[in-house]
């Protein structure tokens, strides 16, 4: 959670200073998020429709990231 509240908080801070989204930076927060959601993840509990949602997510993401780093 204070990872990526201090990702939200340069976010911010960015877009104030600068006036402009950083989309590398939304994209990597998105990620830490996603994964922290699979670390607590109770497997026993979770459908495999959930996990197929979530391997998704994590490969939009990671092939959003490299075409903005690209």
């Amino acid at each position: 959670n204070v990872l990526i509240a201090f990702e939200i908080l340069e976010n911010i801070t960015a877009y104030l200073k600068k006036h402009v989204i950083q989309v590398e930076l939304v994209i990597v927060t998105s990620l830490i998020a996603v994964a922290r959601k699979i670390i607590i993840l109770d497997l026993e509990k979770t459908a495999g429709l959930d996990l197929i949602a979530l391997a998704t997510a994590i490969f939009a993401l990671s092939v959003s990231y490299l075409i903005v780093r690209n």
